[in-house]
């Protein structure tokens, strides 16, 4: 059985791919009120490209821009956790897929993906003891974002949703532009769960590979700085999650803008030709 390869998206999503992979080396975070919190821009452009592309060639771009970025160009330089950047593209590239599958309709898979980082989570509580309390007060807002997600599973509400997906027609009626929106929130969520998990699980194998004679300090110390951490944006990463979810939502404003230009000036040319 011979398999067609669609060579145009392949090459779009080299195009995004190449796009992603600066977007990781260049040093930009979005930042409310709290040092210690930030929201990556790549987490942004996850989000748009898997909007733009769908869950499998957006996915793929994010994926391959984000891998190649971090191995050559390591956001954890620290020794210790070092290993944390082969595995840095994870988190961009759940926000991809959610994306292309709300922009693709199929919505009764987001939920799950949703569940599956809010699981990952819950295990590092299981590990590590002692972060179970503090780890459960963080995920006041994933739980309220993941119940919002909920609704997909209801034929109903998706035939009502889908309708807000295209972007122009859906400013004429009441969804607006409120469904691209809430598709960039809900797969930024997603991002910043997969990769707090990530690297909270990471610390945790860390801590677990110490030994017993050091794993009992090692806990202590994790529990006083997620404690610490947690609390400082516990507030403040719902925010930052709303401002780069509507910043995703004006770069893909514009973006249909241009293509939409670009069309009608293409085919314009077309007549003039014939």
């Amino acid at each position: 059985m011979v398999r067609k390869v669609n060579t145009y998206s392949w090459a779009l999503a080299s195009i995004f791919g190449a796009i992603q992979f600066v977007i990781v080396v260049l040093p930009f975070k979005i930042a409310v009120g709290v040092l210690s919190s930030y929201l990556p821009l790549y987490l942004i452009s996850a989000s748009v490209i898997g909007y733009l592309l769908g869950p499998r060639y957006g996915t793929a771009a994010v994926f391959i821009g984000t891998l190649i970025g971090g191995i050559f160009y390591p956001l954890f330089t620290e020794p210790t956790f070092g290993g944390l950047r082969y595995f840095i593209a994870i988190a961009p590239t759940s926000g991809a897929f959610v994306a292309g599958l709300i922009k693709t309709k199929r919505f009764a898979r987001v939920p799950v993906v949703y569940f599956v980082a809010i699981l990952a989570m819950v295990v590092f509580s299981v590990i590590v003891k002692p972060l179970a309390s503090t780890t459960f007060i963080f995920l006041w807002f994933h739980l309220v974002a993941f119940i919002s997600t909920l609704p997909f599973f209801f034929q109903r509400f998706r035939n009502r949703f889908a309708n807000g997906l295209d972007l122009f027609p859906s400013m004429k009626s009441m969804l607006g532009g409120l469904a691209i929106w809430y598709l960039l929130f809900t797969s930024m969520m997603v991002s910043r769960l997969f990769e707090l998990a990530l690297q909270t699980n990471y610390f945790a194998v860390f801590v677990l590979l110490t030994g017993p004679e050091y794993s009992s300090i090692m806990i202590v110390f994790l529990d006083s700085y997620f404690s610490s951490f947690f609390s400082s944006i516990i507030f403040v990463y719902p925010i930052e999650t709303i401002l780069a979810s509507i910043i995703g939502w004006v770069i893909i404003f514009l973006t249909m803008i241009v293509q939409t230009r670009f069309l009608s000036t293409t085919l314009s040319t077309v007549e003039i030709e014939e």
